[in-house]
């Protein structure tokens, strides 16, 4: 994240609610407009990372505001 996030906070929180598993991993760093951006090797990684545990991955960033990924799971 420092590395290409420019960030100088990560806040990374896991939470478990009704079975659902929650992985959350803030920066705030440079952010980038997710319509303009390609997603990446990286990104695309961690979408079929996701759907290999038929969970549900989602990314929020904004240019200047940082960047929040969050993968929810269901347990059995």
């Amino acid at each position: 994240m420092v590395k290409h996030a420019a960030a100088s906070r990560v806040d990374v929180t896991v939470g478990l609610a009704e079975s659902v598993l929650t992985l959350r991993v803030a920066d705030d760093g440079k952010g980038f407009d997710p319509a303009a951006a390609d997603g990446g090797n990286g990104q695309r990684l961690m979408q079929e990372r996701a759907s290999a545990l038929r969970g549900a991955l989602t990314v929020r960033s904004a240019p200047g505001e940082g960047t929040t990924v969050e993968l929810t799971v269901r347990l059995r």
